[in-house]
């Protein structure tokens, strides 16, 4: 049970993960863009006027339509090759009607920054990352085994996913 521990923790730290820029941003909201009402620019028209007012050093790998007509869109852009004088991810906010934006950095709320840390390293550093590795591992040999032991035989493929009409209560197992 003590080795389920770590694999607990690696779990319930993912799953609170997979909704980090929704916690990021209601622990720390974006800054407001107003937006105008009218015929919205194409995707590549966007792209193309943000980044023409940006560092160059800087590549577009997000974008996030808006949605509702009155809402900006989102543009992520990250730092090539590590060499934009500490700043790495830029967010922008862009009204895809007169293509105005607003840039901030993204910033990791505190609360945040430890789930992070104990999710790629159980808050032991580089080391952590190791054994996160080999939990990993686990959890893979894990999954492999309970689905070799839950698979059913060749008779028994239809009783393994549907349920017998009128069934109460536990069957009991042959």
């Amino acid at each position: 049970m003590i080795l389920c521990l770590p694999l607990v923790v690696l779990g319930v730290t993912g799953s609170i993960l997979v909704f980090r820029d929704e916690i990021g941003n209601l622990l720390e909201p974006p800054p407001r863009l107003i937006v105008e009402t009218g015929e919205p620019h194409a995707v590549a028209e966007i792209i193309v006027a943000v980044r023409a007012r940006i560092d160059k050093e800087f590549a577009p790998v997000l974008y996030e339509a808006p949605n509702a007509p009155e809402q900006p869109a989102s543009l992520r852009f990250v730092a090539l090759g590590g060499a934009a004088k500490g700043r790495r991810i830029i967010d922008v906010l862009v009204d895809p009607v007169t293509l105005d934006f607003v840039t901030w950095q993204y910033t990791i709320p505190g609360f945040l920054r430890v789930i992070i840390r104990l999710h790629g390293n159980l808050l032991m550093g580089r080391a952590g990352r190791v054994y996160v590795g080999w939990f990993g591992l686990a959890m893979l040999v894990l999954a492999f085994s309970g689905l070799i032991l839950w698979w059913p035989g060749r008779k028994r493929w239809r009783g393994a996913f549907f349920v017998k009409r009128g069934a109460r209560g536990a069957a009991p197992v042959p």
